[in-house]
């Protein structure tokens, strides 16, 4: 695994989104731990964590919150869900804060600035 800016991921790109990081873009599981969550919070302002499994669609932005999962890149820059909720006038979600911190978190820069991990 090399790590490498999220600005730099490519459709077809394996990636590795393991406990604190970020989703660099939306992504296809193609392997997950059993106990894969993720918090969408960032995307819908919703702080209800979510078990994910292989099959299923991360998108852009979601953080790992337990686990790691490996998936395959399906879409960047404007044509992720979070781009479509953008034009749509669905995002930014309503503040929220996250259960696990005090800290608020729906910046669109984090999202964007993550470092992760690619082969």
């Amino acid at each position: 695994w090399n790590d490498v800016d999220a600005v730099d991921v490519v459709r077809g790109d394996l990636v590795l989104v393991q406990e604190g990081e970020l989703a660099p873009a939306d992504l296809r599981l193609a392997s997950c731990t059993d106990d894969f969550l993720v918090s969408m919070l960032r995307l819908n302002g919703v702080d209800a964590p979510v078990s994910l499994k292989v099959g299923d669609s991360v998108p852009l932005g979601a953080e790992c919150l337990r686990g790691n999962g490996k998936g395959v890149v399906i879409a960047i820059g404007d044509n992720t869900n979070l781009a479509r909720r953008i034009r749509s006038g669905r995002w930014p979600p309503a503040r929220g804060r996250s259960a696990r911190s005090s800290e608020t978190t729906n910046s669109p820069l984090n999202a964007i600035a993550a470092t992760i991990n690619i082969t």
